[in-house]
């Protein structure tokens, strides 16, 4: 024991700094590979100059909440994009979600409606692929039925909500992965809900009949 402790005090102080700048390099270089970075909007290689407006469409959406679980057959959303220094923007201004509903036999969809429009997102690259991340989403589901436990009472989803965008299909996928990934959440009160969705996207305007790439 005595012979290691004089060993360890007689090391170089040239080394031990050495030693440290390499640690602090490797922690940089592991910190960078899992940071994210900005993306730009691009339609089939051509970086977006100038904004756009998108269309997207999901199919079967979902959201599931403690006790009930509302399906979609359809939410629409609009937007426009536009590449604001360096970094690919967007503003939600509409969200309509259509054809709703409840897992629960005793409970119907009254309604389900985007609040406080418009909701700002943005791309981001995480480990090598692209998402989209909408900030600020509020979504107010309202329940009925006699026997519904939650009938009458409105019910807020609230957060951020990172979704992976396909160069390929052109599409956003939101799930509880690409949650993860992004380090966002949807939550009602202080419960996480998880909320599943893929969009296709299409552009209304000069782009019209190129694919969104990010």
């Amino acid at each position: 024991m005595g012979m290691r402790s004089e060993w360890r005090l007689k090391w170089p102080n040239r080394s031990i700094a050495i030693l440290a700048a390499g640690a602090v390099v490797a922690l940089g270089a592991a910190v960078g590979a899992s940071a994210s970075t900005a993306a730009v909007w691009r339609f089939e290689g051509n970086t977006l100059k100038g904004a756009e407006t998108i269309k997207a469409v999901a199919e079967e959406s979902s959201f599931t909440l403690p006790g009930v679980k509302v399906t979609c057959e359809y939410i629409n959303f609009q937007m426009t994009i536009e590449n604001v220094a360096g970094v690919g923007e967007a503003k939600i201004t509409s969200f309509l979600p259509e054809k709703c509903t409840s897992s629960t036999p005793t409970c119907t969809v009254e309604s389900v409606e985007a609040q406080k429009l418009p909701w700002p997102a943005h791309l981001t690259t995480v480990t090598g692929e692209e998402y989209f991340v909408i900030e600020k989403m509020e979504v107010k589901l309202l329940l009925g039925g006699a026997l519904c436990a939650f009938a009458e009472t409105p019910i807020l989803i609230k957060g951020t909500a990172g979704g992976v965008f396909s160069n390929v299909s052109h599409t956003i996928t939101f799930n509880k992965n690409t949650f993860a990934a992004t380090g966002t959440g949807l939550k009602v009160g202080a419960t996480t809900i998880e909320w599943k969705a893929v969009f296709t996207t299409k552009a209304l305007g000069a782009h019209k009949g190129e694919g969104l790439e990010g």
